[in-house]
């Protein structure tokens, strides 16, 4: 089964040594070697052989750890036991089995795809000792041991934009609520993801510093692109030409489902006639994601994103003679309501 890139005490090959009659034997060592196209260095962190006293195939904590290792990319690690009765030895009686664990702690580092298999490539990868005898006992038996092989996997997050972005328009001096970029928001089936934040980065001749009071993020819930019965998630402000939404507590959207966000300005009377502000998301780092069974971080796809083009247009009056001007005409001492104009 797949796994995340953090899992702890991951079993990847288990092993069953069972001693014949007449005589137990003492394991001296377990050379194992790694061919997932994952990279083992990377991947990672701890190998561990382990004592599997039940045999049921998973690392309990109350399984005696005989040896610890790091392992290389497609590397090869041989386990050097200590003789009897030393720490981290084993013996296995004559007539009985004891069955061996080979144990990953991955780090978390990769990222997938990518799979790990670990293999005991020859029986002559474990020597053993006689217990009687104190000689050499070679293992019978079938080689390679091949452990299953074990997909790594991680949640995804696929950003785009829809037909309900924003458009390129005209603003005025003091608008509130203009929106201004739509985010689209896809999740894999691997796992929910929590979006932590969101960087937009202006382009345009104005200068949002000075000319958006404040920019906001919401949960755009009907997925219209234009700001009504919406959610405010955050609000922040630009600083230079960047401005970071962060949420508080995240915004969570379940596996296999879709989410929209529209980030919104508040535009104040300093923005000059003509000037043009766009709202972007310019590289897939702007969005900060993690996976809510990994916890690891979500690399998302998709970018770069950008709202429509806004231009700040000035309001105008124009006067002139109306239509039915006043004409040329003589008018007495006392007459009242005269139209001069």
């Amino acid at each position: 089964n797949p796994v995340f890139p953090n899992v702890q005490n991951l079993s990847v090959l288990q092993l069953a040594l069972t001693a014949g009659f007449p005589e137990g034997v003492q394991l001296n060592s377990v050379r194992v070697v790694a061919s997932g196209t994952a990279d083992e260095a990377q991947a990672v962190t701890t190998l561990k052989l382990v004592l599997d006293q039940n045999g049921d195939g998973f690392a309990a904590a109350s399984d005696p750890v005989l040896g610890t290792s790091a392992i290389a990319n497609d590397g090869a690690v041989t386990f050097n036991l200590p003789a009897i009765p030393a720490a981290g030895s084993l013996q296995v009686p004559a007539g009985q089995t004891r069955n061996l664990l080979l144990v990953y702690d991955l780090s978390g580092v990769s990222v997938p795809p990518g799979d790990l298999r670990l293999a005991l490539q020859a029986t002559t990868d474990i020597t053993t000792t006689g217990l009687i005898s104190l000689q050499p006992i070679p293992p019978t038996g079938t080689a390679p041991i091949t452990g299953n092989q074990i997909p790594l996997q991680l949640g995804t997050l696929a950003l785009s934009t829809t037909a309900a972005n924003p458009a390129a328009g005209n603003v005025l001096r003091n608008q509130q609520g203009v929106g201004m970029l739509q985010v689209r928001a896809v999740t894999g089936s691997v796992e929910s993801v929590r979006v932590n934040s969101i960087r937009v980065t202006h382009t345009g001749s104005g200068t949002p510093a000075t000319a958006v009071n404040l920019a906001r993020l919401y949960f755009d819930t009907n997925a219209n692109g234009i700001l009504d019965a919406d959610t405010q998630l955050t609000t922040t402000t630009f600083s230079g030409n960047t401005a970071t939404f962060t949420i508080p507590g995240g915004f969570s959207i379940a596996s296999v489902d879709s989410s929209h966000f529209l980030v919104v300005y508040d535009f104040n009377n300093s923005a000059g006639a003509s000037d043009t502000f766009q709202a972007n998301l310019s590289a897939n780092a702007d969005l900060s994601a993690v996976g809510n069974s990994s916890t690891l971080a979500i690399p998302p796809s998709g970018a770069p994103l950008a709202g429509g083009l806004k231009t700040v247009r000035q309001a105008t009056l124009a006067l002139s003679n109306g239509l039915n001007a006043p004409t040329n005409r003589s008018v007495f001492r006392d007459e009242k309501d005269v139209a001069v104009i």
